[in-house]
């Protein structure tokens, strides 16, 4: 019985296994089938999605395009109008001197157009037109006249009789020559990258040009609202240490508000209407500081702020609204390249000691050595003699000063005290 028991275990055993084999590779297959499901929409998902991606790379390209010709569109409308604009001013000045009696020489001028034409000029639509009988001619005349225009309107102007000489005169006279710049660096959209180091001077920010206020540009400088630069010069507590100064322009109504702070004294910055008397100020403190006058008081704020500097005065002549600025001068500048020496103009503001510390330093040893030989002479002068007028160095404000060894002073004052001996 107990066998029988024993083998009826072993069978129900071996059954359940079996079922179990069985029902193990069903788990699987459902298994793989749910997977491939996942991987066929991954995929279909994928798909979509790169052309999609090449869709939109089709899209940027068109649109890349579109932005290209419009930019040389712009380009051409540009050039466009400022030749119209340049005929306009043309044709503005002849109808002028014609309507005062100056028709007769211009017509003289151009005296090749056929009698029975007759010549019509607009000062608002800046063209030539001609009214003729024969058609076919008249499109002759036509493009004959236009290029006489073009080719004589500087030479009408200058001709003897005419009565337009004493323009012309000021119209070349207004003419600037080109004045050299130094290369900046430029990030990938062509704009300057801050801070711009130049000579004695760092620009940090160029600010907003406001053209529609008259107070915030003069005939040589333009003041935008946010320009900030630094520059070191001497301090007011020590005119011989050096001492960062920082300039910035900003807007206080109607007129810009100018401003320099020391970096040694930040809590009591020189404020003013304009650069120059914040400079004058400054130069004030400094002969205050030295206990005498060593540096002319009038001032130079625009070379002091760099405004007046090719390169900043470039930056900011390109910048939006400089266009609007009525008083202001255009100016024209070159990039200076390797081989071009720089704006002679700022190649010799080392030696301004108004704005640079190393000319004002030369300046100070010199009224030093000037207070020695003075005190040396005065006190070895016979009866009756006088000085030789060294203390005219201390005077010596805004005198482009050479480079002065110290060997050198000690030569000028060993000579002097032998020479009074």
């Amino acid at each position: 019985m107990d066998n029988l028991i024993g083998k009826c275990h072993s069978l129900s055993y071996a059954f359940a296994s079996e079922d179990e084999s069985i029902d193990k590779p069903a788990g699987n297959y459902e298994q793989n089938t749910k997977y491939k499901l996942k991987y066929k929409r991954l995929r279909r998902t994928l798909k979509n999605l790169v052309f999609e991606n090449a869709a939109l790379c089709d899209e940027v390209a068109k649109t890349q395009e579109k932005s290209i010709r419009a930019k040389e569109e712009r380009r051409f409308l540009l050039k466009k109008l400022m030749h119209l604009q340049t005929l306009n001013e043309a044709t503005t000045q002849l109808t002028t001197k014609q309507s005062n009696g100056g028709g007769s020489s211009v017509s003289n001028c151009i005296g090749s157009v056929p009698p029975n034409m007759s010549l019509t000029m607009s000062a608002n639509a800046s063209r030539v037109q001609l009214n003729e009988t024969n058609s076919s001619d008249a499109n002759k005349g036509k493009r004959k006249v236009a290029g006489l225009l073009k080719k004589t309107s500087k030479e009408i102007l200058v001709r003897p009789g005419s009565g337009l000489t004493n323009s012309s005169k000021r119209k070349r006279s207004n003419v600037v020559a080109k004045r050299l710049v130094e290369p900046i660096p430029l990030d990938s959209t062509g704009r300057p990258i801050f801070p711009i180091v130049l000579q004695g001077l760092t620009v940090h920010s160029l600010g907003e040009i406001v053209p529609d206020r008259a107070g915030f540009h003069s005939e040589e400088c333009i003041y935008p609202v946010g320009y900030c630069c630094t520059r070191v010069y001497a301090s007011t507590r020590n005119p011989e240490l050096r001492c960062l100064y920082t300039c910035k322009i900003s807007d206080d109504g109607q007129r810009p508000k100018f401003e320099i702070a020391a970096e040694d004294d930040s809590e009591h910055p020189i404020v003013g209407s304009t650069s120059t008397e914040c400079h004058s100020t400054l130069l004030k403190a400094v002969n205050a500081a030295w206990g005498r006058k060593v540096v002319d008081t009038s001032g130079r704020g625009a070379k002091f702020f760099g405004l007046t500097h090719s390169t900043v005065q470039n930056l900011i002549q390109s910048c939006l609204g400089a266009r609007k600025c009525a008083t202001y001068k255009w100016a024209r500048f070159e990039v200076c390249k390797s081989e071009q020496p720089l704006d002679t103009a700022h190649s010799l503001s080392d030696n301004d000691s108004t704005t640079n510390f190393e000319a004002l330093q030369r300046i100070l040893h010199l009224s030093a050595v000037a207070t020695v030989a003075t005190t040396t002479t005065t006190s070895t002068l016979l009866p009756g003699m006088t000085s030789f007028g060294l203390t005219t160095i201390s005077t010596l404000s805004g005198y482009q000063v050479p480079d002065v060894k110290p060997s050198d002073l000690r030569n000028l004052l060993a000579n002097t005290t032998s020479s009074l001996m």
